[in-house]
């Protein structure tokens, strides 16, 4: 299986998500909000951020809002200073079918991204100037920034069709390996230092195309990476299948799990009702929760994760956004922290970035 390696050693960690409502004004209240988040990451033993960047693109593509680039860039040079690498997604596919993500926004999502061509322009072009950007703060061009541990094309590309305001998008997984193909190549002609990578949600369970390795998305040539999604402890369960998961660690590349409890709603068997009921009992118990995190870390890592990725972080003293119900964490919630922090433990000199850029290697299987 493959590792992530810096520096010529391995590179094995725990991931903090950053939503995107993080950068709202009733939240990022200025640049010493960022100091406070990397000094709350550092106390959790947290390493590795995924961060949903702020809206970067102005009205239209090839016009970019300069302010909030600004605040990207005063994150990433003092994630550089305080040695905490950060994955920074494009685009999310669900996301963008809701009004507000101009010029962004689709209701098909992906499906625009691969057969609308000048949408599909529009989006490499916005790829390439993040990439190409120059720190205003550090004058580190991000391509040459090893702060950076990836990119990643897109987050969720195929989601529940329920989730789709108008209807899902009309494409095949093939479709999609092909597209996410192109993609990566694009944006490695412009920068051949840094991983590339993808998120998939639980949804892309099923397809056939993902028991061809010459067919599935999980098996995209160009990518050097994958994120995927157990939103409803699966690890730890039987009634529910984990062949999704294994499928992904037989891709040949580094699998980051993203451990979250958002899915926990699904109806009981045989029903078609989701449980809310099981969620909101959850979401009040964090001594379960953390005993949870603790116990699908433990799994995961025995079946050879590359990162471990949880769901979501904000600085002490912010209030969580609704959408993201009681999953959100900081060290306010002491249980939550001990558990992140035995994980810390128990990876010991793994979870330590180094200074270069992050590289795949295969090593023996654990």
């Amino acid at each position: 299986m493959a590792k992530f390696f810096v520096d010529g050693k391995p590179f094995e960690f725990v991931v903090a998500f950053i939503p995107g409502w993080y950068w709202g004004s009733d939240n990022r209240t200025n640049d010493q909000t960022d100091v406070q988040l990397f000094e709350s990451l550092k106390q959790a033993g947290i390493t590795v951020l995924h961060l949903m960047p702020p809206s970067l693109l102005g009205a239209k593509f090839g016009v970019y809002n300069e302010s909030e680039f600004k605040k990207l860039d005063f994150l990433l040079d003092q994630a550089s200073k305080q040695n905490i690498r950060v994955i920074i997604p494009f685009i999310h596919g669900l996301a963008m079918t809701q009004p507000g993500h101009e010029p962004l926004y689709s209701p098909y999502g992906i499906e625009t991204l691969i057969k609308d061509q000048d949408f599909k322009n529009g989006f490499v072009s916005y790829m390439l100037g993040v990439v190409n950007r120059v720190n205003s703060i550090n004058g580190k061009k991000y391509s040459d920034d090893p702060t950076i541990l990836g990119w990643e094309i897109i987050e969720e590309p195929i989601s529940g069709s329920h989730n789709y305001p108008q209807r899902p998008p009309d494409v095949t997984h093939y479709e999609v390996r092909q597209w996410l193909d192109e993609m990566a190549k694009d944006l490695k002609t412009v920068d051949s230092k840094h991983l590339v990578g993808v998120q998939f949600a639980a949804s892309i369970e099923g397809a056939p195309e993902l028991e061809d390795k010459n067919s599935s998305i999980l098996d995209t040539p160009s990518l050097d990476f994958i994120e995927i999604e157990d939103g409803d402890v699966r690890v730890l369960q039987t009634e529910r299948s984990n062949h999704l998961y294994d499928l992904a660690f037989e891709s040949g590349k580094p699998v980051i799990l993203f451990i979250s409890f958002t899915g926990l709603s699904y109806p009981d068997p045989g029903q078609s009702t989701p449980n809310e009921a099981r969620l909101m009992k959850v979401c009040k118990d964090y001594s379960w929760q953390a005993n949870t995190l603790t116990s699908e870390f433990s799994a995961y890592h025995k079946k050879g994760a590359a990162g471990y990725f949880f769901f979501s972080w904000r600085v002490p003293g912010k209030q969580p956004n609704p959408m993201d119900k009681c999953f959100s964490y900081s060290l306010d919630i002491p249980l939550i922290v001990q558990s992140f922090q035995q994980m810390n433990v128990d990876l010991g000199s793994l979870n330590t970035p180094g200074s270069g850029f992050a590289e795949v290697r295969l090593v023996d299987n654990p």
